[in-house]
């Protein structure tokens, strides 16, 4: 087996690797456009099973010609206005999977063409989404019919962990975002940033925690996946001082992307912020580090309404590695399983309907996540 991990020097990426290599037999191809970095990441792992390519993910042709001799193509790359490494897949016959929601809707209309070139396409297997989608399939499992999904996810950590995680900071307060949205009875809502309030209850040190909805593809998924369903929504929150900063930068519309001109220069408010933040983030001082996903689902079994909790959380020892940890082990899972041929079903797919949850929850649990479950009847 060979796995080209395309961004396998990133933050998420690195992390996918030394799963992939510790899980599985796989022969692990890093492909970057920052070949000395791939090489010398490579070298560190100090593993014959493992090296490196330039390869520019951009580039159709460039992928396409180095797929023949691959099994599945693992994209980790911060890539989010197209679906070059998909096209690239299908056209090779190649097994795909990503960890971004970005897309999503435009790459499920390539389910006909993945399905004759006999391949699975796994999208958006990372956190949120990913494992979100998962835990909802496994708790619809046990109802007799879904009414309500409402996702969670707690990002304690800096805004600036890599550029990508910043990337998503700054996209979930974007004015203009018409996916930061709701859906109930079959119309999707769109709302401005910090609306939607709601408190979720986790365990210690988290306890209550105040969540907005944000712009995150599960809304989309979900509302798509459960036709029944009568209510969705993607909510978040990162820790509280980063939340007063957005509130801030959001009243003076740091977050825009309308530009402005400064002169001889042309630049919106949000370029400006994010490279002012990748180089001057004031010291992460808060004690929780980590990243928590909240997945509730509220239905029907047996005539009696019911509300099932997910609740996914990982050791406090990881710290400072637990977004990246908590990301790349669930796509690190989600490989494995293609890899091994565990996921069956051909063409382009979110991880609710492609992936069994049992078998999936086990895994992730032996690679140190932990997954509570609660039952609640309703009257």
């Amino acid at each position: 087996m060979e796995v080209l991990l395309m961004g396998g020097v990133g933050t998420i990426g690195s992390v996918v690797c030394r799963e992939l290599l510790e899980t599985t037999d796989a022969e692990i191809v890093i492909g970057d456009n920052n070949f000395n970095k791939a090489k010398k990441f490579a070298s560190s792992l100090k593993s014959k099973r493992v090296s490196a390519k330039f390869i520019d993910a951009g580039n159709k042709d460039e992928v396409v010609s180095f797929l023949k001799d691959i099994d599945l193509l693992a994209n980790c790359t911060n890539i989010r206005d197209h679906h070059i490494p998909l096209d690239s897949a299908i056209e090779a016959g190649v097994n795909y999977l990503d960890i971004t929601g970005s897309l999503h809707r435009k790459k499920l209309e390539l389910n006909e063409k993945a399905k004759q070139a006999g391949i699975t396409a796994l999208l958006a297997i990372g956190a949120s989404p990913g494992v979100t989608n998962v835990l909802t399939r496994h708790a619809a499992n046990e109802l007799d019919q879904v009414e309500e999904i409402q996702i969670d996810f707690i990002a304690y950590r800096p805004m600036s962990v890599s550029a990508g995680l910043l990337d998503t900071f700054l996209h979930q307060f974007l004015e203009e975002e018409k996916e930061r949205c709701y859906y109930k009875d079959g119309r999707y809502i769109p709302v401005p940033p910090f609306s939607g309030e709601r408190t979720i209850y986790l365990p210690e040190p988290l306890n209550a925690q105040k969540t907005y909805f944000m712009a995150h593809a599960e809304t989309h998924m979900l509302s798509r996946s459960f036709k029944d369903v009568k209510f969705v929504a993607t909510r978040g929150t990162w820790p509280p001082n980063l939340m007063e900063a957005a509130r801030t930068f959001t009243e003076y519309h740091l977050f825009s992307n309308k530009p402005i001109q400064i002169k001889e220069i042309s630049l919106t408010p949000r370029e400006f912020l994010r490279e002012h933040l990748l180089l001057n983030e004031k010291k992460y001082e808060e004690k929780i580090f980590g990243l928590f996903n909240y997945v509730e689902v509220v239905g029907v079994r047996d005539g009696k309404r019911m509300r099932k909790i997910n609740i996914v959380t990982h050791p406090e020892e990881w710290k400072s590695e637990s977004v990246q940890k908590v990301t790349g082990i669930n796509a690190a899972v989600g490989a494995a399983m293609l890899l091994r041929g565990e996921i069956i079903v051909k063409g382009v797919f979110t991880p609710e309907n492609a992936i069994e949850p049992s078998l999936f929850i086990d895994r992730i649990k032996k690679r140190g996540l932990k997954v509570i479950e609660k039952n609640e009847y309703q009257l």
